[in-house]
């Protein structure tokens, strides 16, 4: 019996999205202390932003998508865990 899953990947596909976002967390941990301590964006600017954001009914790129997560909790993130 074969399950239906809306993200049918291989398991190669699977381990290249996955290791690609390994190295986008990494990076990002080795130059925190480049960036500023907050990006000084509002709340009505990242609800804009983010609008209605939702996952995709039909069939999406998955590497994309979570590229595109990456990019809006990185690059939009308070950075909490900044070193200064």
């Amino acid at each position: 019996m074969q399950r239906y899953s809306p993200i049918n990947i291989t398991q190669e596909e699977f381990k290249k999205i996955g290791y690609s976002l390994v190295d986008t967390i990494a990076a990002f941990f080795d130059n925190i202390k480049d960036k500023p301590v907050t990006t000084g964006e509002t709340s009505a600017q990242l609800q804009q932003l983010l609008g209605n954001a939702t996952l995709p009914e039909n069939s999406s790129d998955a590497g994309a998508l979570i590229a595109h997560a990456a990019d809006l909790l990185l690059n939009h993130s308070l950075l909490n865990g900044h070193p200064k």
